[in-house]
């Protein structure tokens, strides 16, 4: 039986990421599939997918809630993006690239639990669409047209159920678009033939925003995959890009911003800054996206809360201590005098220093109501290759989180908020994970929206958890877990003198595990139960029942943690 792997984007919602220097990023463009744009060389356009691989199954993670695909959508989606409506905390907002001239979304009313489904832009959008909340509910996606020739932004007043006609903030040989709002304004940045450019306009009321001032040419900022932010201050707050140069090659590349200190007055953006540099260029190739690549994906937040953090600056990006060696970390540096210097990196990610595994495409978010800010990525330190898809080792991605509450000094222990392994060479994307995963952080929880590699005969469900924590049941390869089975299977035809004897509460375990189903073989669950003459006492069922409403979860998902 053949086993189909696609990148599918899942949510779920707990309580408590060449030589040229012109690169180009667009990842999705229905009439040219296959082929390339002529303006500009990109990271890629709309590869055609790869056939997908069958892999060894991983035994799934045990979650306490039920699990719902948001997606529920035929092919691959990539660089999914979430948002919660801060008048409505209730009100969840997913997108992702879609294998259509569309983006596809889908919104929830009741904080993730069901989703409405369906797309925007509809047979006019390629891809990179980001998305963003205002304080009076406004919700803004920006996105690249389906010619990949114009950044758009749409809106939406009712929490995403419609959206307005396009507004066009960009023309020419564009790429990665980027949004952020402040007290009063909206921003959007992207590259423009190899530069950084940025267009601000006001914002009112619900509804009420626009026109976009002209757009603003960026001193020296040649360079790509970077981001927007907006921070207190007049004329809307003051905004600040960041960037990474040159764009080809693995590296060593530089990060660097430029600030616009009175928003959307008569000034302009002001000289670039050196923040630091990284081995991770903006073609670094690791065993987890090898088809793709990665790059350093710096990203920023800017507190404008009014907290004991207010105008602190914080700035995430991707660093390879030792180049090509494919043990990339997360570190995060901060600034506290609008850019003009940072501080020591500080290593967001807390697994072992000694094993060489990839922590890569981080996202980080702030909580507006708290000051708390949150940090998601992809995280190879569980594959060991014994332990996940394949016996390869550092290939295999989960999705972790953590947050920090002392202005980033310190960071919470991670959290994985997936619910197991992904491969995206297996998977058959053809651009792997993408070059993004959007989170949200409000009201002291942190929203992800994630893929998983998933199997057409088993389910992916939304997990909704009561903390951060997700019970791990555990997490062998697929053939040690036949091996294993097998193993039980002749024992248990054995006769009951002849049997190894072993302590009774190892066999009863055993009994438990396997009457949960959480033994996987073929694509299926087998669920067996264990006694004499292949008969399970009543006794062995009932001294541990399953917890209410467990259920084998069966990779990422929007995970909504409290913080």
């Amino acid at each position: 039986m053949n086993t189909r792997l696609r990148l599918t984007a899942l949510a779920a919602v707990f309580a408590s990421l060449t030589a040229t220097t012109t690169i180009m990023h667009a990842e999705v463009l229905a009439a040219t599939e296959g082929s390339d744009v002529p303006q500009l060389p990109r990271k890629c356009i709309k590869p055609k997918e790869r056939a997908p691989v069958p892999t060894n199954l991983f035994a799934p993670f045990a979650c306490l809630e039920p699990v719902v695909n948001v997606s529920a959508t035929l092919g691959n989606q990539a660089e999914s993006f979430v948002v919660v409506n801060p008048t409505n905390t209730n009100n969840v907002v997913a997108f992702s690239n879609t294998n259509s001239a569309s983006i596809f979304r889908a919104y929830s009313t009741d904080a993730g639990t069901t989703w409405t489904r369906g797309t925007v832009a509809t047979g006019v959008a390629c891809c990179d669409g980001q998305a963003v909340f205002d304080t009076f509910g406004n919700l803004f996606l920006v996105y690249l047209n389906n010619s990949v020739n114009q950044v758009n932004v749409i809106l939406s007043t009712d929490g995403g159920v419609t959206f307005s006609a396009p507004v066009t903030a960009g023309t020419g040989p564009v790429d990665q678009p980027s949004i952020a709002v402040g007290n009063g304004s909206v921003w959007v940045d992207w590259n423009q033939g190899g530069s950084m450019v940025a267009r601000g306009a006001p914002v009112t009321g619900l509804g009420v925003w626009g026109p976009f001032n002209a757009q603003q040419a960026i001193p020296s900022a040649t360079g790509s995959f970077g981001g927007i932010a907006v921070g207190p201050g007049p004329n809307g707050g003051k905004v600040i890009v960041t960037y990474q140069s040159p764009t080809g090659g693995q590296g060593p590349a530089t990060i660097y911003v430029n600030v616009d200190a009175d928003g959307l007055g008569a000034g302009g953006f002001g000289p670039r800054i050196t923040v630091t540099s990284t081995n991770v260029g903006g073609f670094d190739f690791i065993p987890a996206q090898m088809e793709r690549s990665v790059d350093a994906e710096a990203g920023m937040v800017w507190d404008a809360t009014g907290g004991p953090f207010n105008n602190r600056i914080y700035l995430v990006y991707t660093e390879e201590p030792v180049n090509e060696s494919n043990d990339t970390e997360i570190y995060l540096r901060t600034s506290t005098d609008d850019g003009t210097t940072w501080t020591a990196p500080v290593r967001v990610n807390d697994d072992p220093l000694g094993p060489i595994r990839s922590q890569f495409l981080p996202y980080i978010a702030l909580d507006p109501t708290t000051g708390i800010v949150a940090v998601g990525f992809h995280d190879c330190r569980n594959d060991d290759g014994v332990n996940g898809t394949n016996m390869i080792p550092n290939d295999d991605a989960e999705y972790y989180g953590t947050f920090t509450t002392d202005g980033g000094a310190t960071w919470a222990p991670n959290r994985r908020l997936s619910g197991g392994f992904s491969n995206a060479t297996a998977s058959g994307n053809g651009i792997d994970y993408g070059d993004y995963v959007g989170l949200d952080a409000l009201a002291g929880k942190l929203t992800h929206c994630g893929r998983t590699t998933r199997t057409a005969m088993a389910r992916t469900r939304m997990a909704r958890c009561t903390s951060l924590t997700c019970t791990r049941t555990h997490s062998r390869s697929r053939g040690e877990l036949r091996r294993r089975h097998q193993r039980l299977q002749r024992r248990r035809l054995q006769p009951l003198h002849q049997r190894p004897q072993r302590p009774r509460l190892l066999r009863l375990h055993q009994r438990q595990r396997l009457r949960r189903g959480l033994f996987q073989h073929r694509g299926l669950t087998q669920r067996r139960r264990l006694g004499h003459n292949g008969k399970s006492p009543k006794k062995f069922l009932t001294r541990e029942p399953a917890r209410k409403n467990q259920a084998p979860c069966l990779g990422a998902w929007v995970a909504r943690v409290r913080v």
